[in-house]
């Protein structure tokens, strides 16, 4: 009797042991299932939240992504927080945030949060690329001075980057400033040369 017991028992031990072996595979061969299995842990931690969000980006799910882009900025402390969970990530957080708001259609939303925190952000990095989507959210707008207003600042702190010297060039063609438009598109195509990106661009508007 003891014998069958211990076979009976080893036997559940191992059903229960492949049950729980299955279900964890379930969830590792699912990274949505996953992120939100860490969620039901910690769901005060940005980063799981940040993870998500991105996840979602690159679904194609972009409410489901502003969402999480949202709690993750939220749940991301304040530089002089003691506990300052996330906050070197805070303001990409912030940027993903807004760019999924333009993913999803909501380009007036989107330069309202970032107007709304754009006197928080203190680093020249962070500030740089806020304020290079900034201007590239007006240009969806048709709005061409505010475009270039924002994108000039994105310039002067961060010269080396592609994107704000790019979308200047367009907003100055679109507003038949074709001296300027030639000026960025040539900074542009110095810095990348052989990106198809500002060619498409220049194309676009005539170059």
């Amino acid at each position: 009797i003891n014998s069958t017991l211990s076979i009976v028992s080893v036997a559940l031990v191992i059903t229960a042991l492949s049950i729980l072996t299955y279900q964890r595979n379930a969830i590792w061969a699912n990274p949505e299932r996953l992120y939100k299995a860490e969620l039901a842990i910690n769901n005060n931690k940005p980063r799981i939240h940040g993870v998500l969000g991105k996840y979602y980006k690159e679904q194609k799910q972009y409410e489901e992504a502003v969402n999480s882009y949202k709690i993750a900025f939220e749940l991301s402390g304040n530089v002089r927080d003691i506990d300052n969970q996330g906050f070197l990530k805070k303001f990409s957080y912030l940027n993903n945030y807004a760019t999924n708001l333009v993913r999803a259609g909501k380009v007036d939303e989107a330069i309202l949060v970032i107007k709304q925190f754009l006197p928080e952000v203190k680093n020249k990095k962070h500030l740089a690329r806020i304020y290079s989507n900034l201007g590239i959210f007006y240009s969806l707008k048709n709005n061409y001075y505010q475009c270039i207003q924002s994108l000039s600042k994105s310039i002067e702190l961060d010269n080396k980057m592609v994107e704000p010297i790019l979308f200047s060039g367009k907003c100055y063609a679109r507003l038949g400033n074709k001296e300027m438009a030639t000026k960025m598109f040539n900074r542009a195509l110095t810095l990348s040369p052989d990106s198809s990106r500002v060619k498409a661009i220049m194309k676009s508007v005539g170059y």
